[in-house]
């Protein structure tokens, strides 16, 4: 083993302020676990509430396995615990039967297994920290190149570093330990820091700006390239986002005009207390999602329409520390101290926020200058492609959406084309029903607000079947023609 590496870890450490990783899911377990609790599933549920990343990640799901047998089969699985905790019997006895048994009842309900000797060492971990190491294999395969440990087993090595914590900190704590060579791990997983720590997807209303905060959310916590998921379903993707968004990796608000500080950061609300209204500082949303589950893995913070709010009510302070260099553990840490708490408050460096903008909404230059110069931008356009081969009998739906955008563009601008989204119906039914409707109900209508009804310049981007004329003494008054909607002939005028 290289001791001067473990010596730097230790330093290194220190320095980054001896964060307690894991401390927060050992004492939740610690502080739930109660074998003669009513309900096990309730309890257990409870127990596993903080554990994160340490049991879940990816496309790896154990916790949601073991909460599903624990409510199908609780009292197979409070058995499978029991017979796993209890020390009188050999390690690796318990790890193969509580693995034989969970095997088996993920089989007998058609459930996806998700576990292995990693899950289950995990298990041992948080009933007693001092015993039992956090031996996850990824882990050690890492820890193994990091300080040149050759063939030593990963018992041996956490008692090396316990055994330098004392002779170091003068602290006799397995824990500390753990903590110590998550820290490690946690910072050799590769992160590429691909991805801006601030970004705004900004496009005309239909582009996929929602689409795409899905993919860079999962692809920033996954630390993958947003091509590695175009080539899974978008179902897939989807369902772990929602994953995600459950462990609280991902959180989700939408800015508008009257949203504030108090609900983003932090304020004071009025609570009726026997009778009495007090009032009491309560976290706002961001500041929450801040400091919950520090545990140095990439998190997701979205705001859809983040140009409808008034950015520098919402954020105050904030605007500053967002700023990459100015987040925690960086170069210009910087902490602001906030004004009704009166806590000192940063941004973590792992939070990465995303901002949706809709620039029919709101023009890019007309932004907040504050906001521009802290935020990545990456325009969506509109996407013909995906309706290579749609076509409504003649009319192809591809050469339908680009004519129209050519129009948009020279009579217009860009920020005012139209998006894909609203014609996806046609690709599961490709049908004159559809298309009328979409027509009808949704595109007319966004031109209307587009020109502000004026019916002329309607005319020149769709035809003039889609539009009725009427005079009367010489005056013009118009109208959307509903019929022609759904008539083929007035879409091979366009």
């Amino acid at each position: 083993m290289n001791e001067q590496k473990l010596e730097e870890l230790i330093n290194d450490y220190q320095n980054a302020g001896s964060p307690l990783l894991l401390n927060e899911a050992v004492d939740c377990f610690q502080t739930h676990w109660d074998f003669d609790a009513p309900n096990f599933k309730e309890m257990l549920q409870a127990s596993l509430e903080k554990t994160g990343s340490l049991l879940d990640h990816k496309d790896f799901f154990p916790k949601a396995t073991i909460l599903y047998l624990a409510d199908r089969r609780p009292e197979e699985i409070k058995d499978a615990f029991s017979r796993l905790f209890d020390e009188t019997l050999e390690e690796n006895e318990r790890i193969n039967a509580f693995y034989k048994k969970i095997s088996e009842l993920c089989e007998e309900l058609e459930e996806e297994c998700y576990h292995n000797w990693s899950v289950i060492s995990t298990y041992l971990f948080l009933y007693s920290p001092n015993n039992y190491g956090l031996n996850q294999s990824d882990k050690y395969k890492k820890l193994k190149v990091l300080l040149d440990i050759g063939q030593m087993k990963y018992k041996e090595l956490r008692d090396k570093v316990i055994e330098k914590v004392v002779e170091k900190l003068q602290v006799d704590s397995p824990l500390l330990a753990e903590n110590i060579l998550y820290y490690a791990y946690i910072k050799l997983k590769d992160h590429k820091e691909t991805y801006p720590k601030n970004l705004i997807l900004y496009g005309p209303p239909g582009t996929g700006k929602t689409y795409q905060s899905v993919l860079y959310s999962v692809a920033i916590i996954e630390d993958c390239s947003i091509e590695d998921l175009k080539n899974e379903s978008y179902e897939k993707v989807y369902k772990r986002y929602l994953t995600y968004k459950e462990q609280r990796f991902i959180e989700f608000t939408t800015f508008h005009q009257s949203y504030s500080y108090e609900e983003f950061i932090e304020g004071i609300r009025p609570v009726l207390n026997s009778e009495q209204l007090q009032y009491k500082i309560e976290d706002g949303i961001f500041k929450k999602f801040c400091n919950e589950n520090q545990c140095f893995e990439n998190k997701v913070f979205i705001i859809d329409e983040i140009n409808r709010g008034n950015i520098s009510k919402i954020f105050g302070e904030l605007i500053t520390l967002i700023e990459p260099s100015r987040r925690l553990m960086q170069t210009e840490e910087t902490m602001a101290k906030l004004p009704y708490s009166k806590e000192e408050f940063g941004v973590p460096s792992y939070v990465y926020i995303i901002g949706t903008m809709n620039t029919a909404d709101h023009s890019l230059t007309l932004l907040d200058t504050a906001l521009r110069r802290r935020f990545h931008f990456i325009e969506t356009k509109p996407d013909t492609s995906i309706f290579e081969n749609i076509k409504v009998e003649e009319v192809s739906i591809k050469e339908l959406l680009a004519t129209i955008n050519y129009r948009l563009h020279f009579l217009y601008d860009d920020e005012h084309l139209i998006g894909q989204g609203y014609f996806i119906p046609l690709i599961k039914n490709p049908t004159i029903e559809t298309l009328g409707d979409i027509f009808r109900n949704q595109l007319l209508p966004l031109l209307c607000e587009y020109f502000y009804d004026d019916y002329e310049k309607i005319q020149e981007v769709v035809g003039t079947a889609f539009i009725k004329v009427e005079e009367y003494n010489g005056l013009k008054a118009y109208s959307i023609d509903e019929e022609a909607c759904y008539n083929l002939e007035s879409y091979k005028q366009i």
